[in-house]
């Protein structure tokens, strides 16, 4: 006689598993955007979540798949441009101050002597622009000439 086969013994279900260690920390990215975008550095930024500085790279690193550094660098200029967006905002309202502090900073601007002295010797923005268009109406006098002289 064949001897009879064994029929496995039937285990019993496997008991779910207690997760080990610090639960995870999940970041509120809307929030951090918004602090990255105040110019808020990652000490800051830990600090406000009450968290480390690892943490909170870790989270970035799990998210995104960039460093902090280079989130941070996204974040912080989207918060410059709308800086820039408001300034001007203010300032074409008539806010003075901010003419003034525009006009030097974006446009190169000066309310120092030399700047006085090279704008009375006739070296100033309006010479050149005037300069400059009379340029570019000799180059768009040259183009047409040409194409007046071709038989249609």
């Amino acid at each position: 006689m064949a001897p009879a086969k064994k029929t496995p013994a039937k285990k019993a279900p496997a008991k779910p598993r207690k997760k080990m260690g610090r639960p995870r920390f999940d970041l509120d990215f809307a929030q951090l955007d918004k602090l990255l975008a105040m110019q808020c550095g990652l000490e800051s930024v830990s600090y406000f979540f009450g968290c480390s500085v690892d943490t909170i790279e870790r989270n970035i690193r799990r998210e995104h798949k960039i460093t902090f550094a280079e989130y941070a660098d996204q974040k912080k200029e989207v918060g410059r441009q709308m800086l820039r967006q408001k300034q001007f905002e203010v300032a074409m309202k008539g806010n003075v101050a901010l003419l003034i502090f525009l006009g030097k900073n974006w446009l190169g601007q000066s309310d120092n002597p030399e700047a006085l002295k090279a704008k009375e010797a006739g070296d100033n923005a309006q010479d050149s622009a005037a300069k400059i268009k009379a340029a570019i109406a000799e180059i768009e006098q040259a183009i047409e000439a040409p194409n007046a002289e071709q038989p249609t």
